[in-house]
């Protein structure tokens, strides 16, 4: 958290203490956190995106595209 402070941005991710007095999570932006976390999840279904066949970046989002949009239909 303290790394991520001093780059400016804030910690969205909930502490798993308990009994300790926990910091307030933004709920919208955990909420957010976890449709990014749940779609890079399935997209690792795809051998082709978890192996990364696709050595440039050109490929690679191409191919990202393409299982997105396989997972949506």
């Amino acid at each position: 958290r303290q790394y991520v402070a001093l780059h400016g941005t804030e910690a969205i991710i909930p502490h798993r203490n308990k009994g300790k007095r926990r910091p307030e999570v933004d709920r919208f932006w955990y909420r957010e956190r976890q449709h990014v976390e749940h779609t890079v999840a399935r997209l690792k279904h795809y051998r082709r995106f978890a192996t990364r066949f696709e050595k440039n970046i050109q490929s690679y989002a191409a191919m990202v595209a393409l299982a997105c949009a396989m997972m949506w239909v």
